[in-house]
């Protein structure tokens, strides 16, 4: 019997993203090895690093990244800084200048096709409003397109198009995984995707709640379809956290809990998967 084709399926979700770490090393700890990768956002961050190194010494090193944002965070900086940089982009925040040097500090694959397992990112094309996958080709330009979330880093040029957050088309990109031949599927998402959501309050919280079970309904699908062929898990975080309506993506204060999330995913994660094998 042929064994199973194995993807990685890492979702977006800004600085909860570190969630992830502690997931991939419960993987690497149970042997669980990957054929391919597929990455959104954060998720095209953490799943390049992994695929560049995916042993227990791959993890360590984004481990490093991530204190590395902790303590270069590229969502930091004072009203001024921002408002600036507001001004200078005009779409945005934050410029990726500091993301950008965080990444070229700690990927030495310089294209896609370099790196040690199959990986893709996916991203929008903004002016055609199309799912754009980058399966080779320069790694940093794609990544940095895959990240690039609406209003707090400004849309990447590569070449003639310009591109935003693929968080925004396919968040959690289990039916790519699928289409690519997948037989088992591990989903490393950072919200609390069984938790019930709660009724919004105010019109933050409505438009952050919209997002959310738009970014549910598409994963639902995508996960009916996929279980008709394809053995599924959807990995614990061992928070609380629901991505969206707790609005801690991309809130600076979120840098400090990196080594907590970390741990807590380890944890749960490692539970699970005893329990599987």
């Amino acid at each position: 019997m042929d064994q199973p084709k194995t993807a990685f399926v890492l979702s977006g979700g800004g600085l909860l993203g570190s969630t992830q770490v502690g997931m991939l090393q419960a993987l690497v700890e149970a042997n669980i090895k990957p054929d391919l990768i597929l990455g959104a956002s954060i998720g095209a961050i953490n799943g390049a690093g992994f695929a560049q190194d995916p042993t227990t010494a791959g993890v360590a090193k984004l481990t490093q990244l991530w204190l590395d944002v902790v303590d270069q965070n590229p969502f930091s900086g004072s009203i001024i800084e921002r408002v600036s940089t507001l001004a200078k982009t005009r779409v945005s925040l934050f410029d990726t200048d500091r993301l950008e040097q965080l990444l070229s500090n700690q990927l030495s694959a310089t294209n896609i096709e370099d790196l040690t397992i199959a990986f893709q990112c996916v991203a929008v094309q903004i002016e055609d409003a199309r799912e754009v996958w980058f399966e080779t080709g320069p790694l940093v330009p794609a990544i940095l397109a895959s990240s690039a979330a609406p209003g707090i880093y400004p849309p990447v040029r590569l070449d003639d198009f310009h591109y935003m957050d693929g968080g925004v088309v396919n968040p959690i990109p289990v039916d790519r995984a699928r289409k690519l031949g997948a037989t088992r599927i591990f989903v490393l998402q950072v919200g609390k995707m069984e938790q019930q959501l709660p009724v919004p309050n105010n019109p933050i919280s409505s438009a952050l709640t919209a997002l959310e079970i738009a970014r549910r309904a598409r994963f639902n699908a995508a996960v009916a379809k996929a279980a008709q062929t394809t053995e599924l898990h959807l990995l614990p975080t061992g928070s609380n956290t629901i991505l969206s309506v707790d609005r801690a993506a991309f809130d600076p204060r979120e840098a400090k809990k990196v080594l907590e999330r970390m741990d807590s995913a380890y944890a749960a994660t490692q539970s699970y998967l005893t329990g599987i094998n």
